[in-house]
């Protein structure tokens, strides 16, 4: 016969095994989760700053409207400017081309190609020799630029072109990238014809 003290025994026993169990099976919770962070998204400019841009052995193009292009510079060094209106090309060789067919190089220890709304220009700088690839002609300048959408040059400094045995100096030079069409003007003028 089971004693009132008997059923006391075994149910606490009991109780004590399920709470034991319950135990052993329980893990401790988890920590909540820390709160996320907001990160907020740079507000936009317009424009993304990229700093200065170094390039080494490279090459710039230049092209018309239509795609063809004009000129095609080799560098020993590129360094474009961080809004990109503006690269700065050392010891460059540029060749101008026309229906895509080369018609003169230049050389110079500087080229700066100007990107704005006013226009587009290369001015090419520190001892400027342009050598037509279709006749004899050619010149030297301290500096000469060339208008990109004209396709013409144009100097402001003391100038000496030479085709064949002529040889003209002036203080201005214009025309044509392949020197076939040249004026020179301005002081001192001299045509040496030998």
């Amino acid at each position: 016969m089971v004693t009132p003290a008997t059923r006391l025994l075994l149910a606490a026993a009991a109780l004590g095994a399920v709470g034991w169990a319950g135990c052993r099976r329980q893990r401790p919770s988890p920590a909540p989760p820390a709160p996320r962070q907001q990160v907020d998204a740079p507000k936009e400019t317009g424009k993304q700053r990229l700093g200065r841009i170094t390039l080494r052995g490279s090459t710039l193009t230049g092209a018309d409207a239509q795609g063809h292009v004009l000129w095609r510079a080799k560098a020993k060094s590129i360094d474009l400017d961080e809004e990109g209106r503006r690269a700065s090309l050392n010891q460059v060789r540029c060749t101008f081309l026309e229906a895509n067919k080369p018609v003169s190089q230049f050389s110079a220890g500087k080229m700066t190609a100007y990107f704005s709304e006013r226009g587009r220009r290369l001015q090419f700088s520190e001892s400027v020799r342009a050598e037509s690839l279709l006749s004899q002609a050619v010149a030297k300048f301290g500096q000469v630029t060339y208008l990109w959408d004209e396709h013409r040059i144009v100097n402001a400094k003391p100038v000496e072109f030479t085709k064949g045995a002529s040889r003209l100096t002036g203080a201005l030079l214009e025309g044509d990238v392949a020197l076939r069409h040249v004026e020179v003007s301005g002081a001192p003028a001299a045509l040496l014809i030998r």
